[in-house]
C-alpha cells in the first residue's frame, strides 16, 4: 500500500478510490535524504552503548521520534567519504530476486511456508475495511480463494509441467528435483533456480490459469528482473524501469478488486 505517492500529481489512480484501499492520495513521494543530511542527525544525538544486555538496554532512555529509525551510529559514518555514497550497502540482486521470486510465486501458487496471503493478511483487509469477499468467515478456516492464486487442481497441473521441464546443459539446473508432487510443494530452490524460475518459467505457466488484470503486472515483474540482468544498461533505460516498478507495484496493490 502507499505506492501511488509515486505516481505524478495528477494521475487519474490518486483519485481512485474503488481499485485501491478506499481512499484517495494527496500524498507527495518521501523525502530522499541526502548522506549528508543523515550524519547531521545522527551526529546531534546520544545513542549511548550498542548493547543487547537486558541492564545496559534498560538504562538507555527511550529515543525521540526523531531518531526512531536507527539504534545506533555506524562506525562507517567515521569515514570521510561514507556520507557521499549514493548506496552505502552492497545489494545482491539475485538475493533479492530469490526473495521476490519465493513471495510471488509461494502466493500465486499458495504454497505453506512461502505464501504471503495468510489468515493474518485477510485479518488486516478487514480491518481497513475493503475487499470484504476475501475476509475471513465468521466460524469458518478456510480462506475464500483469491483472484491472484490458481486452484488446487490448477496448481498440480503446473507442478506437473514443472516436474518435466528441462533446459540445455549449464543453462539452469535441474528444477524437476525441487517439485514434489506428491506433496503439491516445491523446495530446495537455488538463487539461480529461482532466477530462471521467475524470468523464464513463471509467465509461462500463470497465463492458462489468471486473469489478464493479475498477470500483466506479474509479467512486467518479470520483464523488470529481466533488463536489471541485461548486460549493458543505459540510463535511460534505468530511468524508464525506476517508472515501471512504480505502475507495478500500484498495479498489485489492485489485484483483490475483483
Amino acid at each position: 500500500m502507499g505506492h501511488r505517492a509515486y505516481l505524478p500529481h495528477d494521475h487519474p489512480w490518486r483519485i481512485d478510490t474503488g481499485a485501491f484501499d478506499g481512499t484517495e492520495e494527496r500524498g507527495v513521494e518521501p523525502h530522499r535524504w541526502s548522506g549528508e543530511e543523515i550524519l547531521a542527525v545522527l551526529d546531534e544525538y546520544d545513542f549511548g552503548q550498542l548493547s543487547n544486555h537486558p541492564d545496559i538496554v534498560a538504562r538507555i532512555p527511550e529515543r525521540p521520534d526523531k531518531y526512531k529509525f536507527w539504534t545506533h551510529k555506524s562506525i562507517f559514518w567515521e569515514l570521510p567519504y561514507w556520507s557521499t555514497l549514493l548506496i552505502k550497502h552492497y545489494l545482491d540482486v539475485m538475493h533479492i530476486e530469490k526473495n521476490v521470486c519465493d513471495s510471488v510465486v509461494g502466493t500465486v501458487l499458495n504454497l505453506e511456508g512461502k505464501t504471503k496471503d495468510g489468515p493474518k493478511a485477510r485479518v488486516d483487509l478487514k480491518k481497513m475495511g475493503i475487499r470484504k469477499h476475501l475476509w475471513l468467515k465468521e466460524g469458518k478456516k478456510k480462506m475464500p480463494w483469491a483472484p491472484y492464486t490458481v486452484k488446487p487442481d490448477q496448481k498440480t497441473q503446473i507442478l506437473r509441467w514443472m516436474s518435466c521441464v528441462t533446459y540445455p546443459s549449464g543453462v539452469a539446473g535441474n528444477i524437476a528435483r525441487c517439485v514434489n508432487l506428491r506433496e503439491n510443494k516445491i523446495y530446495g530452490l537455488k538463487s539461480h533456480d529461482c532466477h530462471i524460475l521467475l524470468q523464464r518459467l513463471f509467465p509461462v505457466f500463470i497465463r492458462p490459469f489468471l486473469h489478464r488484470q493479475v498477470v500483466e503486472p506479474l509479467v512486467a515483474l518479470s520483464r523488470f528482473f529481466m533488463k536489471l540482468y541485461t548486460r549493458e544498461v543505459r540510463k535511460s533505460d534505468l530511468r524508464e524501469m525506476q517508472a515501471d516498478i512504480i505502475y507495478i507495484m500500484c498495479k498489485f496493490e489492485t489485484l483483490t478488486t475483483n
